[in-house]
């Protein structure tokens, strides 16, 4: 059983208006798994390996959710109960043949890897709501009782051929080849409920869907490795073709793309100590059946989403540059990465919201999405403290976009901020560890000046081992978090979590037992912020909190495999 509170600001070019919803769940799940892996060496050349997974997880889950819309006098615009049900059973499978050939000329390789993997859920559950709307006063309810079946079935076989050739001194070239297929039907039934019995199906809710794909790709890649100077070089090509078929009205659609997948990477050692390293890669990401499958889905009545058949894979960038150098005499090292994404064609929601707060929405492609990262950090020796000291910026940005209401909105949320880390141990006797952090988080729209938002953060974490007489030790840990309150909001979520434990090792470091209490002082909230394009959210969860265990570890592996846990 979980519960969760989210509070929310909608801003929308004309108005703005608060929403707040709790939302209740009891579930209960079982779980059979297993797998077998075979590795089998047939000679000096060849290898083979084999591997199948199945499971099978059966679920039952109870959600009451209870929503509210108020506009800025207090004065409400929805009030909504919702109880759902839900009954589901899911299998999959999946299985792996990889053969490796090794030629007689050095360097010259071929392997062959195929996969399949199969899976199946079967959902079956009740939906019903209540919803008010109010224009100052009442002005009408909408109720929902309905049944719902939601059977999906997906099946790939997934092929590639990889061929290695050295050209000349230091200098491979590498073909590939793959050959992929995707199927998935997914059949959707809504029935309306009459005095307790469903007998009648819902036709603007109803739909059975197959999407299929199928993916030729060559590619070649060339490699130039030195031992200062590395680089790869590269492109794949992508022969798509996607089929979807309404199998209810028994319209289909067929597209055929073309995708080229550039990759290159370049690694330059400056010095024995030092070393810099660039990677760009390409790649086009398929729509989900879900994204694209034309039905409505009414599970939430004040948040309808339809896919659109419509949209087209986008296609990702991405680049990143990394420097790292360490003198160990000097015991300093230093490292720093930035890394830049962006997607053509990337996928967004496009929303229309009416004056009762009731939300339409579906996907589409759009472009101007992009998100950077920078992460460094310099570390030095304190010699009269014998203790290693770090420190180094961070920060990034992400810039998405949303359509409300056929305007676009950009979405731009960034935050700056500072690293430090502490380091210190003495052998066989203690080791500690901090790393606190410091963050300065801004989010802003085009579309509404009410929506931007500032605040800091302070956060990190503690770590110390005392190591005592005979295979003793005490361990403790501790994270906390603290964060600017937003008067938008009701509380502040700061929190402070401690753990504490002891160790005994013996048997000459094979077995050992410990005990470790888990949340202290009762302090662990479930807390996070999000910002869309149209709404900025404070959601409250429950989670764990203080509780204890025994544990013993044996560590009965002779060629340093991972121990057994009990």
């Amino acid at each position: 059983m979980g519960t969760t509170r989210v509070y929310s600001k909608i801003f929308l070019p004309d108005t703005s208006y608060n929403s707040n919803s709790t939302s209740t769940n009891y579930t209960t799940s079982m779980r059979n798994a297993g797998n077998i892996a075979y590795d089998l060496n047939i000679d000096s050349s060849n290898t083979l390996r084999y591997v199948a997974k199945i499971n099978t997880k059966h679920n039952q889950s109870i959600n009451d959710y209870n929503s509210e819309s108020l506009d800025n006098s207090q004065n409400f615009i929805n009030k909504s109960s919702q109880r759902r049900t839900n009954t589901s059973d899911n299998s999959a499978l999946s299985t792996s043949l990889l053969w490796k050939h090794k030629f007689k000329k050095k360097f010259r390789t071929l392997s062959m890897n195929v996969a399949y993997d199969w899976s199946e859920i079967k959902n079956d559950g009740f939906l019903s709501s209540l919803t008010d709307f109010y224009k100052g006063n009442f002005v009408k309810e909408d109720t929902v009782d309905q049944k719902n079946i939601n059977n999906t079935n997906a099946r790939s076989f997934t092929s590639k051929l990889s061929y290695t050739e050295p050209l000349w001194k230091d200098v491979f070239m590498e073909f590939s080849y793959s050959f992929n297929t995707y199927n998935n039907i997914n059949n959707k039934i809504s029935k309306q409920g009459v005095g307790g019995k469903y007998d009648n199906i819902i036709d603007s809710l109803t739909n059975d869907y197959q999407y299929d794909r199928m993916i030729n790709s060559p590619g070649v890649n060339f490699r130039y490795n030195k031992k200062k100077l590395n680089y790869s070089l590269g492109t794949a090509l992508g022969f798509n073709t996607y089929q979807q078929k309404n199998l209810t009205t028994g319209i289909g659609l067929k597209k055929d793309f073309t995708t080229v997948m550039p990759r290159a990477s370049i690694s330059y050692k400056i010095k024995p100590n030092s070393s810099i390293r660039f990677n760009y890669s390409g790649n086009s990401v398929a729509p989900s059946l879900q994204q694209i499958q034309p039905i409505k889905n009414n599970n939430d009545p004040l948040n309808i989403y339809e896919g659109n058949p419509d949209l087209k894979q986008s296609f990702n960038q991405n680049l990143s540059l990394s420097y790292n150098f360490y003198n160990v005499l000097k015991q300093t090292n230093f490292y720093s990465f930035i890394n830049y994404s962006t997607e053509e064609n990337g996928f967004a929601n496009s929303s229309t919201i009416d004056g009762s707060g009731k939300r339409r929405y579906t996907t589409i492609n759009a472009n101007g999405h992009y998100q950077a990262n920078l992460n460094s950090n310099y570390n030095i020796k304190w010699k009269k403290m014998d203790m290693n000291v770090g420190a180094g910026p961070r920060g990034s940005m992400t810039r998405s976009v949303e359509y409300i209401n056929g305007v676009g909105v950009v979405t731009q949320t960034n935050s700056y901020g500072l690293g430090l880390n502490f380091y210190k141990d003495k052998d066989k006797k203690y080791s500690f560890w901090s790393s606190p952090n410091f963050s300065w988080y801004h989010s802003y729209t085009n579309s509404n000046n009410k929506y931007e938002t500032k605040y800091w953060q302070l956060s990190g974490n503690l770590n110390a081992t005392i190591y005592l007489h005979k295979g003793f030790e005490i361990n403790t840990d501790a994270n906390f978090q603290e964060r600017q309150k937003d008067p938008r909001f009701p509380t502040n979520q700061n929190k402070f979590l401690s753990n504490a434990g002891i160790k005994k090792t013996f048997m000459k470091n094979t077995m050992d037992l410990s005990f470790m209490v888990y949340d202290l002082f009762n302090q662990n909230k479930g807390f996070d912020r999000s910002f869309g394009g149209y709404s900025y959210s404070e959601t409250y969860y429950t989670t764990l909190k203080r509780y204890a265990m025994l544990s013993f570890t044996w560590n009965f592996s002779k060629n340093g495999a991972k121990p057994a846990e009990f």
